[in-house]
């Protein structure tokens, strides 16, 4: 379950600058996985609130820059089996966070053209009352083109920042589209990298009656998620692919989808929502 609220107010004649604060309760059921494996042997429950306000300028309709200043609070509670999670089950988080946005894909679930660009750093300080202090980083690039009905989508995550056992810093790989063949964040880590490389085609037509646009698809993908930065190494990386049926419909983006990875761990996949933010 998750809840927001946010709010965009603008500077009267200074059009282009906006404060935007934001308060937002998170909880989810979290599985823990055997090291290397792809047996669960546990499960959580990972309560995260969290409220904050960012001050930015808008530069284009396309490209928005931002400071911010956020608390949070992060509690994760075993429910069943052993401890597998290599985490503090419970801190304070206080930072001071910067970055930028660019965004011109035309479309949110099937994009044909355009770029996405997501750049975030936070610097978590015990001054303003965390348990810890340290950096962390974020970036996620995305680039579509198209060839008549057919898209090449190519993405790149990462994240990166101190080794901290810090639920704050934690990233998540892991289901279709993310390292499909894996369950839904599977993979765990305050460092990770990604890429994906995915081939869409539109099977209906814009004169159809009923305008629900059906896509076919597959991706190839690699990424790995690692606790330490010494850890951290190409030869870790974990290959993927999926193959897909996509509905864009009234209700939202539905994916019929299968997907296996080198490591011979594969899964059917039935999601709601767009594959292009995890």
């Amino acid at each position: 379950t998750e809840l927001g609220l946010s709010h965009l107010n603008r500077f009267g004649s200074f059009h282009d600058w906006f404060v935007e604060p934001f308060i937002q309760y998170r909880g989810l059921t979290q599985r823990g996985f055997a090291l290397n494996e792809g047996t669960e042997v546990a499960r959580y429950r990972w309560n995260t609130s969290e409220l904050g306000v960012r001050l930015g300028k808008n530069i284009s309709h396309r490209f928005r820059t931002y400071a911010g200043l956020g608390y949070a609070h992060h509690e994760l509670e075993l429910k069943i089996g052993q401890p597998s999670l290599d985490i503090i089950p419970n801190e304070k988080v206080a930072y001071l966070s910067a970055g930028l946005i660019y965004d011109s894909l035309n479309d949110a679930v099937f994009p044909s053209k355009g770029g996405y660009f997501n750049w975030e750093s936070r610097y978590h300080s015990d001054d303003l009352g965390a348990d810890f202090e340290g950096f962390n980083h974020r970036i996620h690039w995305q680039k579509a083109f198209a060839m008549g009905r057919q898209t090449i989508l190519t993405s790149i995550k990462a994240s990166t920042g101190d080794d901290e056992q810090a639920l704050a810093a934690a990233t998540f790989l892991g289901g279709l589209g993310n390292l499909s063949g894996m369950t839904e964040r599977q993979l765990i880590g305050r460092h990770t990298f990604f890429s994906r490389l995915m081939l869409t085609r539109r099977l209906s037509s814009d004169r159809q009656l009923l305008k629900m646009p059906l896509h076919v698809g597959m991706s190839l993908e690699a990424g790995n998620a690692w606790q330490f930065k010494s850890q951290a190494k190409l030869d870790d990386l974990i290959y993927a692919g999926s193959l897909f049926m996509g509905l864009d419909t009234p209700m939202g983006p539905l994916f019929l989808g299968y997907g296996r990875t080198d490591r011979h761990d594969d899964a059917f996949y039935l999601r709601f929502g767009s594959l292009l933010f995890d």
